[in-house]
């Protein structure tokens, strides 16, 4: 349980803001302490100086595009999903039809969204999905869908900073792995490729025992 924090002189820190122009916050928080280790929770707050108050709203005003960084995201649920029936959302395409169509749009937003080749369970040439959720200055994860051709559903995943980060990981751990091997089976398929160039049909049977 948390402790209570012991006699000291508060520290305040800023930790927030609110209100825009001659009517903006500022709230400052105590550090004195640690979560759960006598942890001071006073915070205090007052208005912000014009200087203060022009600082916020200059630094935290974006335009329109950047003020929703999932607007590449949401684009894609409007076009591709259908949200009028009782159930929580369908997919308005399916398999090649729904590929073709992400794959033209695809092209309006070159560094939002990425298309990566892949089979689907029926070795079917297939689609996945990558889109952005991120702004000018800021970065919040990725969605992943998985568009199989003949099979199922779409799938969806969102990846996290730290999910990113740790499937690129392991995928370069795999290629790193799996290129010695690849090394490998070259030279095999080219010493078999060697060793049969000299091999001859003949109608002959004791020239062809030998």
């Amino acid at each position: 349980m948390p402790t209570k924090p012991k006699q000291h002189k508060h520290k305040f820190r800023f930790s927030g803001w609110s209100g825009t122009g001659a009517e903006t916050l500022v709230r400052f928080r105590c550090c004195h302490g640690t979560s759960g280790l006598g942890w001071c929770s006073e915070s205090v707050e007052r208005l912000a100086t014009p200087v203060e108050a022009a600082h916020l709203n200059q630094r935290f005003a974006k335009p329109p595009r950047d003020r929703d960084i999932h607007a590449v995201a949401r684009e894609f649920d409007r076009k591709f999903r259908d949200y009028t029936g009782k159930i929580a959302s369908t997919w308005k395409k399916t398999g090649y039809a729904l590929m073709y169509a992400v794959e033209r749009w695809a092209k309006k937003y070159p560094e939002d969204v990425r298309l990566v080749s892949c089979d689907d369970s029926y070795f079917t040439g297939s689609r996945l999905v990558l889109i952005e959720h991120r702004a000018k200055r800021s970065y919040m994860g990725t969605t992943l869908i998985s568009i199989p051709q003949l099979s199922d559903n779409p799938c969806e995943m969102f990846l996290y900073p730290h999910s990113v980060e740790a499937l690129g990981k392991a995928m370069r751990d795999i290629r790193r792995q799996a290129t010695p091997l690849e090394k490998q089976e070259a030279e095999d398929v080219a010493e078999e490729s060697r060793v049969t160039q000299s091999w001859r049909f003949s109608d002959d049977k004791k020239k062809a025992k030998k």
